[in-house]
């Protein structure tokens, strides 16, 4: 009984928990200084302020004071300035805030814990020159071991305590029974008050965007916790507790209103970590949101331990993730997969038009020559979401949903030819008094590509496409990961079942579960680049939406057609005078090397792009950023 209850606590502590990498490839070290435990950053001047302390000094003999950094983020290759000087030579950081206010307060606020086990909270002025100045150190003796803080005014905070000895005895008993000793206290600028209590390990605090609310994670127990906060006194009403998972950390609130936390999954993994460098500890990042009672989060960075053991800390520096670890020598700085839009979002920014009897959805969206983006399948429209900003900076981007996919109708029994959705794309253009385009198609969109340049090659005057509008010119192609060559073009198991009659009656009637889905689905992608679960359901409504799954088997039947029309479209591309381009991934294994080298046999005066960082068969979402400077290197090479 005892043996079994043991084994409960520890695998609710993690240690069993199997760890994938998520957003890895990315990542790049922004900083190299011991212990990072918790940052701040100021986004009105582009400053990242965090603290530093080797806790790995100690234990092998050496005092280190610790120090607090300040690094320009517009010029990251420039070394991170130190700012104590000779102030405080008994410092030892754990847990900062960033005080900003209309009346030119910029305060830093810091937990200082003590040689001779003192915890007091050190009070900072920025000043001009960037320079730090020590305006007051703050204690009680009622605090046993602050964790983290964050501040309301000038001399108010609220502040984590898990009141036990960190690592002792007490400690232990609270990680396998899940008891309660933590506090928050409550600075008025005078005096501290407890204004919450029995939290077990409570660690990171902060507020919400209009400061009515109080955020706090319970490492051990996997909470965070959300207070109502009396402006006045400081008090705490507790509101809500939604479990996440064990090791949450610190958090920070983002523009949005959601939250960042940092998770060390594996408590067991951390504790060994602490006690030698050389064993691994996970790290992961959460995106959190709530709302009232309802939380739902998704993991936006997850590692095994190799690239970053401990994470403490993370928050978004523009679209950049930005994450620290409390034992590593190191800050990441983990490059954007550009800027999410939410599919409700997208549907919002869209619209509907009526071309040969169907709706046809399709975003438009930005300024300059028109850029048609056609999409992969079964991402839709949607599929472009993390590149669309850039690309509306510089174009007035035309992005529809073909017949069969997305928000478009999916009638049963429909033609989705790929010559009947050429139709339909040219018929919307037409519609939206576009007369010049430039287009950008990925994956299955390629093959619309493919036979509307066919088009332009046979129309009355070469680079026009629609001989009933000779007016309207097609200004260049860009493929993305296109099944252009069909001979080296791998088709995956489930797709050849389908595409059998017995197939195509047991998805009409008997569609694929989600768990099937997801699991098929996610295999296209990179190992490290995979939709965060909240996507996979995203992806899963876009699919399902009008009966689409059910239509799967119709609309696949382009892998046919793409072989027997192998001809008509290779030989278009090869006479064409539009300027072409690929895009692509070698390490995608359904397109891949293969059809780089094809390209470059078949079609030599042709620009070719291999994109460099590991990604799948949608390289749009797995490395959005790689697409848009490889679009535009394209755009100011051959097109400007």
């Amino acid at each position: 009984m005892i043996a079994s209850f043991v084994l409960y606590r520890i695998s609710h502590l993690g240690a069993f928990l199997k760890i994938e990498n998520l957003n890895n490839a990315n990542c790049s070290v922004l900083v190299n200084q011991p212990g990072p435990e918790d940052l701040e950053i100021d986004h009105k001047s582009d400053i990242l302020y965090f603290i530093s302390y080797d806790r790995w000094a100690p234990a092998q003999g050496r005092h280190v004071r610790g120090e607090i950094y300040r690094l320009d983020l517009k010029a990251p290759q420039i070394p991170p300035k130190p700012l104590l000087r000779d102030q405080l030579e008994d410092f030892h950081p754990h847990g900062i805030s960033l005080y900003q206010d209309d009346k030119g307060n910029d305060l830093l606020f810091v937990i200082n814990h003590r040689k001779d086990n003192r915890q007091t909270i050190e009070v900072f002025k920025i000043s001009i020159g960037d320079r730090l100045q020590h305006l007051e150190t703050i204690e009680n003796k009622l605090i046993r071991w602050p964790n983290d803080l964050v501040v309301t005014g000038p001399r108010q905070f609220y502040l984590t305590d898990i009141n036990r000895s960190y690592g002792g005895l007490g400690l232990k008993i609270d990680a396998l029974f899940q008891s309660g000793k933590g506090r928050i206290f409550y600075y008025d600028g005078s005096d501290f008050h407890i204004v919450a209590e029995d939290l077990c390990f409570p660690n990171g605090i902060n507020l919400s965007k209009k400061g009515e609310l109080v955020y706090v994670s319970e490492t051990l127990a996997g909470n965070i916790n959300v207070f109502k906060r009396d402006p006045a006194s400081g008090y705490l009403s507790h509101l809500y507790s939604h479990f996440i998972r064990v090791g949450l950390d610190n958090i920070t609130v983002s523009k949005n209103g959601e939250l960042l936390v940092a998770v060390q999954p594996n408590l067991i993994a951390l504790a060994r970590h602490f006690k030698d460098p050389e064993v691994v500890s996970p790290s992961q990042v959460l995106k959190i949101r709530i709302n009232k009672e309802k939380c739902d989060f998704e993991e936006i960075y997850s590692n095994s331990g190799n690239q970053l053991s401990g994470a403490s800390v993370a928050a978004l520096y523009k679209n950049d993730l930005i994450i620290g670890s409390a034992s590593e020598a190191k800050i990441l700085c983990c490059k954007s997969h550009g800027v999410d839009i939410k599919l409700n979002n997208w549907k919002e920014k869209g619209r509907f038009a009526t071309i040969k009897s169907h709706q046809i959805f399709y975003v438009m969206e930005g300024q300059g020559p028109a850029l048609l983006l056609l999409h992969a399948y079964p991402t839709a429209s949607w599929g472009w979401h993390r590149v669309w900003p850039e690309l509306a900076k510089s174009f007035k981007v035309v992005a529809p949903d073909l017949l069969g996919s997305g928000f478009s109708d999916k009638p049963k029994g429909g033609n989705y030819s790929i010559i009947y959705l050429t139709d339909i794309v040219e018929e919307l253009l037409n519609t939206l008094n576009i007369k010049e385009v430039h287009v950008l198609a990925h994956a299955y969109g390629s093959l619309v590509a493919q036979e509307l340049i066919a088009r332009f090659n046979n129309s009355g005057e070469e680079g026009h496409f629609n001989e009933s509008d000779p007016k309207i010119h097609i200004c260049s192609v860009c493929f993305i990961n296109g099944g252009i060559f069909p001979e080296e073009a791998k088709t995956t198991l489930m797709q050849k079942f389908l595409l059998t009659p017995l197939g195509a009656a047991v998805a009409g009637n008997f569609p694929a579960p989600y768990a099937m889905f997801e699991r098929n689905f996610s295999s296209t992608f990179g190992t490290e680049t995979r939709p965060t679960p909240m996507e996979m359901k995203e992806f899963w409504e876009l699919l399902t939406y009008n009966n689409g799954h059910r239509r799967v088997p119709e609309v696949i039947q382009y892998l046919n057609e793409r072989i027997h029309k192998r001809n008509r479209w290779v030989t278009s591309l090869q006479k064409t005078r539009v300027p072409l381009c690929l895009i692509n991934s070698n390490s995608d294994e359904f397109i891949g090397e293969a059809t780089t080298k094809k390209w470059q046999d078949l079609l030599p005066g042709s620009s070719v792009i291999e994109i460099a960082s590991p990604v799948g068969h949608y390289p749009p979402l797995e490395d959005p950023d790689g697409v848009i400077d490889s679009y535009f290197e394209y755009v100011e090479k051959y097109i400007k």
